[in-house]
């Protein structure tokens, strides 16, 4: 397996302590409730008090 192929290997199965990590900082954020793979981000916005455009809103994206 060449360094290249081990690199993108690497990143698609994040290590232990990566996910270690991920799950501390999500606990810290108290970011849990919300999820641990996929985050909302209506639901993070709310949670962090970040001001969001409405859903319909054309300057959204």
């Amino acid at each position: 397996m060449t360094s290249a192929r081990r690199c993108v290997e690497r990143r698609r199965r994040p290590s232990n302590r990566q996910q270690d990590d991920k799950d501390a900082f999500l606990a810290a954020a108290g970011l849990v409730v919300i999820g641990d793979k996929y985050l909302d981000g209506y639901a993070t916005a709310e949670l962090l008090g970040v001001t969001m455009p409405e859903p319909d809103d054309t300057e959204r994206g």
